[in-house]
């Protein structure tokens, strides 16, 4: 039997998680489904508002990098001394996705357990203009980090919750990462405006404040009504750990080395390495973010009609593909992919675009996979160790990129290259080894 085969067979596996959690719930009105007590209303409402916290954080995100001179001269620090508010975010970021799983299934109130970290990235974006304090940064920076890794955890299990069992599950999760990479791609596009109009680029994190608040306002309200459990029968959850799900962290340690670092990276790898021009340069960084905006755009449209398994391996080998093209193309004859060339077109650009649409629906997939493949509930506690082990390949691998593209530019192609092969053993691992149905 091929591969493709195998993924078909595990893919089609028909799983009725209702009828595996039924024994005892005619005894007991304590184990009957909470979600059936959330409107449809209820739904989207908590659905808008993990929506607009993702957009949030994502604009967050994206606001540092071109903000990072102007804080640096606002503190009165030097640039190395302001560019350790990226560490600070960072490990607010691992420690929020390690705590947000085990405080979404005992504490009964996610919408307050993700309203705390909000209120304070909101607070702190405010705040950012008039700040003179570096270690106040840095603790508001913290915050922001931990507000990224819970909603990044809250959020996916969240949405498995509200949305279990419906057919639009796999559009809803591809959707909130949507808004995630569209607060990304705007941020720049604010601070720019601000500075067109002469304004203070520090000003612009008010914006992010702006973005956040409604998403504050709206958990605060949320966390007076009836609550989503993130696991409504605990003989039927999955585990926390399992080969399903270390073998779903490792594939997302190995993509956020191409995610993030792609993104990061691209725009200083044309400009030194293919002596592109600065414009030519950032644009192919603005293009791999849109990209990456429309490939989860069509995810969340496309993902509720098709072999979800299937979807998500073809969009894999695109990625590996593409990288593979400007890893040949660029990485031994700079020359042959000049500014403007065919080989710039269809050597640099194409595969720029190609890789962002490919790595689009790569995270999510992978969440809603798990639960495919284990053929049970994924807890907050499974979630967070998957979450983490992103979190861990955003800050080691995007580092470890960073300090090899400045001794040698081309390894940061290769370096692609390899995170998207490792991304196929890991998910090719998952779908072979996954426990097939009795």
């Amino acid at each position: 039997m091929s591969l493709v085969d195998i993924i078909g067979a595990t893919a089609d596996q028909d799983v009725d998680r209702m009828e595996e959690g039924k024994s005892g719930a005619e005894s007991a009105s304590s184990d009957s489904n909470e979600l059936e007590r959330l409107s449809d209303l209820h739904r989207l409402s908590w659905t808008v508002f993990i929506n607009l916290g993702m957009l949030g954080i994502g604009v967050a995100l994206a606001m540092l990098g071109p903000t990072l001179i102007p804080f640096s001269e606002q503190l009165h620090t030097s640039l190395a001394e302001t560019s350790a508010l990226f560490t600070f975010r960072a490990s607010g970021y691992l420690v929020g996705a390690l705590v947000c799983g085990k405080l979404l299934d005992t504490t009964g109130n996610p919408a307050f357990v993700l309203l705390l970290p909000l209120a304070g990235t909101c607070a702190g974006s405010f705040a950012f203009p008039f700040l003179t304090s570096y270690w106040l940064a840095g603790f508001l920076f913290i915050f922001q980090g931990l507000a990224m890794g819970m909603l990044d955890t809250g959020g996916n299990v969240l949405i498995m919750a509200i949305w279990r069992d419906s057919k639009y599950l796999n559009g809803h999760m591809h959707a909130m990462h949507f808004f995630f990479g569209l607060g990304a791609l705007v941020a720049p596009l604010f601070v720019s405006a601000w500075v067109g109009r002469g304004l203070d680029p520090m000003s612009a994190w008010v914006v992010t404040g702006a973005v956040v608040a409604p998403s504050v306002l709206g958990f605060f309200i949320l966390g007076f009504t009836s609550q989503p459990k993130t696991v409504t029968d605990e003989s039927a959850a999955g585990p926390v750990f399992s080969k399903t799900i270390v073998l779903a962290g490792a594939f997302l340690f190995a993509y956020m080395g191409n995610e993030v670092g792609y993104g990061g990276y691209i725009t200083a790898y044309a400009s030194t390495w293919l002596k592109a021009s600065d414009l030519a340069s950032t644009n192919l960084a603005t293009l791999y973010w849109a990209s990456l905006c429309l490939g989860r755009v069509v995810a969340a449209f496309v993902t509720p009609y098709v072999n979800h398994i299937k979807y998500i391996f073809g969009h894999v080998i695109g990625a590996l593909l593409a990288a593979v093209i400007l890893t040949s193309v660029t990485a031994h004859y700079p020359g042959s992919a000049e500014e403007g060339s065919t080989g710039w077109w269809l050597g640099v650009v194409l595969p720029t675009a190609g890789i962002g649409l490919a790595l689009a629906p790569l995270f999510p997939g992978m969440v809603l996979i798990v639960e495919e493949i284990q053929q049970a509930p994924l807890t907050g506690t499974a979630a967070s160790v998957i979450v983490t082990c992103a979190a861990l390949g955003e800050m080691l691998l995007v580092v470890g990129t960073g300090s090899l593209l400045e001794v040698y530019p081309p390894a940061f192609v290769c370096l692609q290259v390899f995170f998207c092969c490792c991304t196929l053993v890991a998910f090719t691992c998952n779908v072979l080894f996954s426990p097939k149905r009795v």
